[in-house]
């Protein structure tokens, strides 16, 4: 750790007392949004093509993407500024962090804190990539209670949202939390188990784990907005496998077991392989692998019993069939009599 970013987390310290970790950004769009006074978890396939899209963004490659291209011009722009004001600091951080820049992005956040201190979007900020970073004591440290929430300069924002990212926040708390007691037991990776945000046992009624399925005592626990909480916190952290997997496991107790399985192929195709979640990946796709069997066995079926069903409803079909072909036969054998009378005649 250099001297200089000592000194940054020293200085963030005093001020991040009270700050909670999320994601901030002037001009940034809210991804969950409420409906009708009601925050609503966004449908699993455009989920995951805003979630990819965001993930995209801090891939550096040959051929970036064009949101990635975007966002580079974005940061450019705010780059070239000579006195860049509060707000441009606070979202030329954002445009470095989703760029997967963590480095500049905390010092973007911290030097837009000094500007205006103390400010909930800078603070927040900053504690987030410093949990971003794996610096999970220091960011432990800046996190307390969330103070009375300032949000009210991003565009958009609504009533309903301030208090919906206050309730992520809290969970987001927790999730610290657990994580610096795994970094002080030294878990290994393919011992972890999956993010206990929410107090709940991923098992069904006979106590074990079962694809599709979750006991009743268990669902009870589980709170209506689990799905949209997690979805939340991937969009602010698209790089997180295990809170990916988490979303995964919801899918599954809500028996959306194809959600679920298409998740936990994304997580060991990029090596993110718990022995754990490949023991839950196998069960569920041998689960669906026999819904299928069992649908193309019906299927056939139905569709024997509606060929069958055809026939015996129109019996004079068969009765016709049966006639022409009689009267095919009398024709050949009066052909047959008639050439064997001509040879006798002759």
């Amino acid at each position: 750790m250099t001297t200089r970013f000592l000194l940054a987390v020293t200085t963030v310290a005093c001020c991040l007392a009270t700050a909670d970790a999320g994601f901030y950004v002037p001009g940034e769009p809210f991804d969950i949004v409420s409906r009708n006074g009601k925050i609503e978890p966004l449908a699993f396939d455009p989920f995951r093509l805003r979630f990819g899209d965001i993930k995209g963004i801090g891939i550096a490659k040959e051929q970036p993407s064009a949101l990635r291209k975007q966002y580079l011009g974005k940061r450019d722009e705010l780059k070239s500024l000579r006195r860049p004001g509060f707000e441009e600091l606070v979202r030329l951080g954002g445009y470095y962090y989703r760029l997967g820049d963590l480095e500049n992005a905390f010092a973007t956040w911290h030097k837009a804190s000094q500007i205006r201190p103390p400010n909930y979007l800078a603070f927040s900020n900053l504690s987030l990539v410093l949990m971003m970073r794996g610096e999970l004591l220091e960011a432990r440290r800046f996190q307390a209670d969330a103070p009375a929430m300032d949000l009210k300069s991003l565009p958009g924002i609504t009533p309903e949202l301030v208090k919906w990212f206050a309730r992520v926040e809290v969970v987001m708390r927790n999730l610290l939390r657990m994580r610096n007691h795994e970094l002080r037991e030294k878990i290994p990776l393919m011992a972890l188990p999956l993010d206990d945000l929410f107090g709940v046992q991923f098992v069904g009624d006979s106590g074990r784990y079962e694809p599709g399925q979750i006991s009743a005592a268990q669902r009870e626990k589980l709170p209506e907005d689990a799905i949209t909480i997690v979805q939340q916190l991937l969009l602010w952290m698209p790089s997180d496998a295990r809170l990916y997997w988490l979303l995964a496991e919801l899918y599954n107790a809500a028996g959306e077991m194809q959600f679920a399985v298409a998740i936990m192929d994304e997580c060991v195709n990029t090596r993110f392989q718990t022995e754990l979640l490949r023991e839950h990946q196998q069960l569920i796709g041998e689960r669906l692998a026999a819904i299928r069997e069992e649908a193309e066995k019906n299927e056939a079926r139905i569709r024997a019993e509606h060929e069958n069903k055809d026939f015996r409803r129109h019996p004079e079909v068969v009765w016709a069939a049966g006639i022409a072909g009689l009267i095919v036969v009398v024709l050949l054998v009066v052909w047959q009599l008639r050439l064997i009378a001509r040879r006798w005649a002759r």
